[in-house]
């Protein structure tokens, strides 16, 4: 049997659910094996299978908790982890990073291809006007059409025009390139796996730098699914910002992606510099220091999506570390 290959979150799982309940796992097989291997793989009856991954040997399921531990016994699979839920976690703040003298200096983010992975984006907001260059749904509503609002805020923090305020509400980069993937649903909600299949897509249209304001609670020690795909990514030479969260001050608050080791994961501060009381602290369940930096993220204004005022201030989330992505972006020569 191979209950000896389940992460801590789904030998609970398992162990507490009748043999029927069905499970969303995502499963590691070993360096190697084919894609379309691992696509070919017989899965037990009833169960449902979902994204293979082209970064980590791996692939979504969905299987009755009584089938997982002889479909795990198999040779060729290391580790199963259970698929996790996830959630979302500038009139100020682009003064505050000296953003024009970087304009000055390097430009305005012109050509620089930038992925926001998050609820999608208002594709008809003149702040994006001729500067959204692909677009996927993976929340399974069909559309990237952006029903809760934090992934056209976070875009238009990253590289909103300032169309829509005539030029007072402008983001840190105003002419970067935008790669859209929906992966959460429009009340900030997903899972795991669409996130990782969000990336995937982002990596493979050649996105410089991905935004993730998203996240799983805390802690963690960085060999989840998520930050396991994001660190391969990174290796590719791809820049990945992470939230840290919004479940501070207590210690050892920041999850998934943010405890992946190779992303830059980001922790608020507010106009005076102080840490915002919600940004969520390290260390991370191995003992790193996360985050490693932080950013304006409090009080914020930056675009809504259709059917709401064309600029909104919240609160209490992650949407700091936009500004930071497109500071990593200055490396890139488009």
């Amino acid at each position: 049997m191979g209950v000896h290959k389940f992460s801590p979150m789904l030998a609970q799982s398992v162990e507490t659910a009748a043999e029927e309940k069905e499970i969303p796992i995502i499963v590691k097989y070993r360096t190697g094996i084919a894609r379309e291997t691992i696509r070919a793989r017989k899965i037990p009856e009833g169960g449902q299978a979902g994204h293979v991954y082209r970064r980590i040997p791996a692939r979504a399921l969905t299987m009755r908790a009584g089938d997982i531990a002889s479909f795990a016994a198999d040779d060729d699979i290391e580790q199963v982890w259970r698929d996790m839920p996830v959630h979302i976690c500038l009139d100020v703040s682009v003064p505050l990073l000296e953003a024009p003298r970087v304009w000055a200096d390097s430009g305005r983010g012109a050509g620089i291809k930038v992925a926001i992975v998050d609820t999608g984006i208002d594709t008809e907001h003149p702040d994006f006007e001729g500067r959204i260059r692909a677009t996927r749904d993976f929340s399974g509503k069909g559309s990237v059409a952006d029903g809760h609002g934090h992934g056209t805020h976070v875009a238009s923090t990253v590289a909103g025009s300032g169309a829509a305020s005539d030029g007072k509400y402008v983001g840190v980069a105003p002419e970067a390139l935008l790669y859209v993937a929906k992966v959460l649903k429009d009340d900030g909600g997903g899972m795991m796996s669409d996130v990782m299949a969000g990336i995937e897509w982002a990596a493979d249209e050649g996105a410089q730098v991905i935004n993730l304001s998203l996240g799983a609670p805390g802690p963690g020690d960085g060999n989840d699914a998520l930050s396991s795909l994001c660190d391969a990514a990174v290796e590719e030479g791809i820049v990945i910002c992470a939230a840290a969260g919004n479940s501070g001050p207590g210690a050892s608050t920041v999850g998934p992606p943010g405890v992946a080791r190779q992303v830059i994961t980001i922790g608020a501060a507010d106009k005076s510099d102080n840490i915002a009381g919600f940004s969520s602290r390290g260390p991370t369940a191995d003992g790193r220091t996360k985050p490693d930096i932080v950013f304006p993220g409090v009080d914020i204004v930056a675009a809504r999506a259709a059917g709401q005022n064309r600029r909104s201030r919240p609160n209490r989330r992650s949407r700091q570390h936009p500004r930071l992505q497109v500071a990593c972006s200055r490396f890139y020569t488009p």
